[in-house]
């Protein structure tokens, strides 16, 4: 199943993020293949139904990234040493209906 769709809208969602962002997890993984200088496995990739973000501890990411992943369609779940807002990671989990695989 094609789920780059969403991941591509979910990119787009944080692009005024973008420079403070690093993707990881699964989809690390899976855009590593793309990699020019890549060696990718021979087996495919673990799909999960969430993108996983890191950034920076004391970043100021200006704006409001909850709200702008939730307008895009997006239930967001901050994740990390703190309350409300995460030092490490923020995942984005497709709404229901979404065609992202699990």
């Amino acid at each position: 199943m094609d789920d780059f769709a969403p991941f591509a809208r979910l990119l787009g969602a944080l692009r005024p993020w973008l420079g403070q962002l690093v993707v990881i997890g699964g989809w690390a993984y899976r855009l590593h293949r793309f990699h020019p200088l890549a060696h990718p496995p021979a087996y495919l990739p673990l799909r999960t139904r969430d993108a996983d973000l890191a950034f920076a501890p004391g970043a100021r990411l200006a704006g409001d990234m909850g709200a702008a992943l939730e307008e895009a369609g997006f239930r967001v779940e901050l994740l990390g040493n703190t309350p409300r807002r995460s030092p490490t990671t923020t995942s984005a989990t497709p709404m229901p209906g979404s065609t992202w695989s699990s």
